[in-house]
């Protein structure tokens, strides 16, 4: 039902219906020819011509997080990016594709949340060649996270109290205020007492 064309095209018969080149019946053959079934007659040629189209596909690529939830933003290069995005059009079955220019590093989503690019989930069909239909490339990012610690020190640099952390682990893009870890007098442990400035 296939043929592979020395240019590498793939092509497969057409189900019957009009086309350009004329009518075509069920087994796929130009209905103005001879029956593709029937018995050879002496001094007559019988011509029997099918009808194939080229087999096209196309590439895409999806933004997920490590859940499997779509993802959009700005690109690490600055570059407005939608969730899924087209890399190849539809084209010939054998054409070569590379998504890796389509792959940033991090993406920074309307939120403010920032994703980071899991080198271990990069998948093994970033590039290779179009085949039939639709070839979907899946990158895999994981939410960046982060505290708010809050520290004391004089106006020389040294800690005159214990850290504090203000906010535990967080996704990022998350408001945080210190304004209640900030007191206006510190005693340190050896008595001394400041005030901030």
């Amino acid at each position: 039902d296939t043929i592979v064309a020395t240019d590498g095209k793939t092509y497969k018969l057409v189900p019957a219906g009009d086309y350009p080149v004329g009518a075509v019946a069920a087994d796929s053959n130009l209905a103005s020819d001879d029956t593709p079934t029937g018995a050879v007659e002496v001094g007559l040629t019988k011509e029997v011509t099918y009808v194939y189209q080229e087999v096209k596909g196309k590439v895409i690529v999806n933004y997920v997080d490590e859940n499997g939830n779509p993802i959009s933003g700005i690109t690490d290069a600055g570059t407005q990016t939608a969730s899924t995005v087209e890399d190849t059009p539809e084209s010939s079955t054998g054409t070569e594709y590379n998504t890796t220019d389509l792959r940033p590093n991090t993406i920074t989503t309307a939120d403010g949340k920032i994703y980071k690019l899991v080198p271990s989930a990069i998948p093994e069909n970033e590039t290779g060649k179009v085949v039939e239909g639709t070839t979907e490339v899946t990158y895999v990012y994981e939410l960046l996270q982060g505290d708010v610690v809050v520290h004391y020190v004089d106006t020389e640099g040294n800690t005159i109290a214990q850290d504090v952390t203000d906010t535990k682990v967080s996704d990022t893009g998350t408001a945080y205020d210190t304004t209640d870890n900030k007191p206006a007098k510190i005693t340190a442990e050896d008595g001394t007492v400041y005030y901030i400035l």
